[in-house]
């Protein structure tokens, strides 16, 4: 009987500190990659984006270089093989974006792609640098 006893008391004190373990680990991978993606996103922010830092079918900046596929003659950009089968089809529009400053529709691939909006890692698309220059401008 007092055996049983140590042996439950010794299951439940492991089970405590797996779980333990478990929730620190999962806490210091999780900082980890929001420090780095914050990190990211102050080091290009209001600065133009490498095609190959941002997923052209999310509109996200990415913390490891996005892969690089072709549509004709257009080489695009995305962070899964989910994002380019979604880009490929062009579902919602998606290879296409607004500029801001003209409301004009153009293709993401020839765009000026850049961060502005705090601390975000939303990529917003402009038409030219001198577009996200007077939008810039404009707004402040």
């Amino acid at each position: 009987m007092e055996k049983e006893k140590w042996i439950n008391r010794a299951f439940l004190f492991g089970g405590i500190l797996f779980f333990i373990f478990a929730t620190w680990f999962l806490y210091q991978h999780n900082l980890r990659s929001s420090i780095i993606r914050s990190r990211q996103i102050m080091k290009y922010q209001q600065k133009e984006l490498p095609a190959g830092k941002l997923c052209m079918y999310s509109n996200k900046l990415q913390i490891k270089n996005a892969s690089s596929f072709f549509i004709g003659s257009d080489e695009w950009y995305v962070c899964c093989s989910k994002c380019a089968k979604k880009l490929k089809l062009n579902l919602g529009n998606s290879q296409f974006a607004k500029d801001p400053l003209t409301q004009e529709r153009i293709k993401k691939v020839d765009a000026y792609a850049v961060l502005f909006n705090g601390l975000s890692d939303k990529v917003t698309y402009f038409k030219s640098e001198e577009n996200y220059k007077l939008f810039i401008n404009k707004n402040n």
